[in-house]
């Protein structure tokens, strides 16, 4: 027996098939769509999180090397050969025996630890003249003296290598025969011809150099001295 087909049936199904495929297909698509967004997204947010990492790698090595006289950091040396400390040695004293103007017979004391944290040895030490009413001080080179410890309880005294002062930057420039190790407590003794002929306050920066082919002076402190008139007068006021 024929079954009668009802094409109006047919259609009404072929229509609902077709668009439960338009409808799969669009929300396919949208679900690709969805899914490339996503994707998308989370290898920007990687990219981001990789480049922050990145900053923030190098925003802690500069940190560190800020924050190296603390003494968190390995001995540096960069790859050009360039040696600097990891802690700078630290100004501990700065003193004369005699604060008199024009006095012959003074000697400055400049007192340095060498931390043990340091990373490297003490070779060389500056010390400049960077303020005060009297700008010419000279130094006698062979009475200079070096020693471990500090003024009051002398150690052993250390040779020197070299003493040379350049009139132009007013800098006394002292190189050790032998560095001086990390952990040591030294002291120059510097003979100055004669103490300034100006009464008033004399700013001294004090500098050190580590040893090794390149090495980067790195600064150690700023000392202070006080000189005055005997008679409390000064004829240059």
């Amino acid at each position: 027996m024929w079954r009668n087909i009802n094409s109006a049936n047919v259609f009404s199904r072929h229509s609902r098939c077709s668009q439960q495929k338009l409808r799969f297909g669009v929300e396919n698509i949208a679900y690709r769509q969805t899914e490339w967004v996503t994707t998308t997204m989370l290898k920007r947010m990687k990219l981001a999180n990789s480049k922050a990492k990145l900053g923030l790698g190098l925003v802690v090595a500069v940190l560190a090397s800020a924050i190296a006289p603390q003494g968190m950091l390995k001995a540096v040396q960069l790859a050009d050969g360039t040696t600097v400390f990891d802690s700078p040695p630290r100004l501990v004293s700065f003193v004369t025996t005699r604060d008199h103007t024009n006095d012959k017979q003074a000697t400055y004391y400049v007192t340095v630890n060498v931390l043990p944290e340091a990373g490297e040895s003490l070779k060389t030490l500056q010390v400049s003249l960077i303020e005060g009413r009297f700008r010419f001080l000279d130094y006698q080179l062979d009475e200079i003296q070096v020693f471990q410890g500090d003024r009051g309880n002398q150690g052993d005294a250390l040779a020197i290598e070299s003493a040379q002062y350049d009139e132009a930057t007013q800098t006394l420039t002292v190189r050790l025969a032998e560095a001086a190790a990390p952990g040591q407590l030294i002291t120059f003794g510097l003979s100055p011809v004669r103490n300034p002929s100006r009464g008033g306050v004399y700013l001294f920066e004090v500098t050190a150099t580590p040893e090794g082919d390149l090495p980067v002076a790195q600064r150690v402190g700023t000392g202070r001295l006080n000189i005055f008139r005997p008679d409390g007068n000064d004829p240059f006021d």
